[in-house]
This record gives structure tokens, sequence and C-alpha cells, in this order.
């Protein structure tokens, strides 16, 4: 499907659970979603598609997942992610300057920063992702967010702090940045 980023996005997901009450959620639906420049070339667009798609198949056994922009999760999160998005958006619409964006994904590389670091220092991968959450980017999240988001500050760091969503944080910044483009 090729279309404007964000109606391929809805697109895909009413077609996601239109299969699901048809199946009778017995069945699951993988995707792969690329955005892309409007001169970019089709066929590799087909390919980083493909690719994408198969990423969101290999993640679970239930291959209930979608890959976006890069990011694989399963679609319960992308619902999550969503919200998230939404909330930084309208964030940005009631007059925060743009530079959240630029802030959620500065505290998104410190995240991986602080994962690569201890997987460095052999911390298993079991336990990677639970010892990461108590690294530099927690703190940056709690005392940097506050300078660039208004009213909605506290909801978007208990959001990403209670549903454990710092792993898609580029997502969200990424999504975010193409939906308050002007």
């Amino acid at each position: 499907m090729v279309g404007a980023w964000d109606a391929v996005i809805g697109a895909v997901k009413r077609i996601r659970d239109e299969f699901r009450r048809y199946t009778g959620k017995l069945k699951s639906l993988s995707s792969g979603i690329v955005v892309v420049k409007p001169r970019f070339p089709f066929r590799r667009c087909a390919e980083a598609a493909g690719q994408s798609e198969h990423r969101a198949k290999i993640l679970r056994d239930e291959k209930d997942a979608a890959c976006l922009m890069g990011v694989t999760l399963p679609w319960d999160e992308l619902v999550e992610v969503e919200t998230l998005v939404k909330l930084v958006s309208d964030e940005i619409a009631d007059g925060s300057p743009r530079s959240l964006v630029a802030r959620l994904r500065q505290i998104w590389l410190a995240y991986e920063r602080g994962r690569r670091e201890l997987a460095a220092q052999g911390v298993p991968a079991k336990s990677l992702a639970k010892a990461a959450r108590w690294y530099r980017w927690r703190w940056l999240l709690v005392y940097g967010l506050r300078r660039d988001a208004g009213r909605r500050a506290g909801l978007i760091q208990k959001a990403l702090l209670d549903q454990r969503m710092e792993a898609y944080l580029g997502l969200i910044a990424r999504w975010a940045e193409l939906a308050t483009r002007r």
C-alpha cells in the first residue's frame, strides 16, 4: 500500500482489526510500514517494506506485530505508542516548542547508549531492559522534559515510565515530528 504516512498507518490498523474480527482472533497479521521521501524509488520502497514485514514476523511466535519506521513492536504496544504520540503532538499544538521532539530523541539516545554500555559490561540480555530502566535517560526524562513540555509534561513522563515505553522513544519522537510538521 502506498500513500500518506498517517493514512497508511490508519489503513493498516483497520485492516488488522477487520482481519482479527473476521478470523475470530484466531489468526494474526504482521505489517511492515516504511516512511520514505516522495521521490524515493518505488522498487526500493517495496523491498524496505518487505524487510520490515519480515522483522515484524520474527518478533514473536504468534507473529502479531508491526514494524513501523524501523521499530518492531507488538500491535497492542503500537496502540500505547500512538497514545503517547497524541499526547506529545497535542502538547506542541498547544504551544510547546517543537524542540520537545528533539528532547525526546535525546532521551531515547541516552537510553540506547545505556543499554549498549550495560551490554558491554556483560549484563545478560534477559536483564538488560530492567537494568537500563535506571540509567541516565530516566533522569533526563524527569528533569529535562519539563523545559520543553508544558502542562502535559507530567502525563508524558508518567505514561512513558508506567507503560515502560522507553525503548520506543525514538519511534514516538519521529512519529510526533511527522504529525506536527508544518
